[in-house]
């Protein structure tokens, strides 16, 4: 939420001021975290339902096929099933969105103190600073 509003107000900013760089990487974060959202909704919309692939067992499979199938890049292993593998991901995914989105709310934050200082939008800084 609060990178959005950085988002919403780095945007307010004049033209040839405007930190373009910064607020594409926003842009890009939050798609992302949309993304994962959608994982994440999917993962827990299974863990509802009666049979799902963590509650059943999967019959095993040809480690050969599935790298056929999904590259030469795919690593089988057995002590790992593909949900708990795709769980883990997810929040790998996650821990890396957060680290990326503080920093970007750090170089935001930054951005409109030097924009502040130099008297650029002053009632546009002051929305954003005063939220939570």
């Amino acid at each position: 939420m609060r990178l959005k509003k950085a988002l919403l107000v780095l945007k307010r900013i004049p033209q040839p001021e405007f930190p373009e760089e910064l607020c594409s990487k926003i842009e890009s974060l939050l798609k992302t975290l949309d993304e994962v959202k959608e994982m994440k909704d999917v993962m827990m919309k299974n863990i509802g339902e009666e049979f799902n692939i963590s509650n059943v067992p999967l019959p095993d499979y040809d480690p050969v096929d599935m790298s056929l199938l999904l590259g030469a890049e795919f690593k089988y292993d057995e002590s790992e099933s593909a949900f708990s593998k795709f769980k883990r991901e997810v929040r790998e995914e996650v821990a890396a969105c957060v680290q990326r989105g503080e920093v970007l709310l750090q170089e935001s934050e930054v951005a409109m103190r030097d924009f502040k200082d130099r008297g650029i939008f002053l009632h546009f800084f002051s929305a954003f600073s005063g939220s939570k």
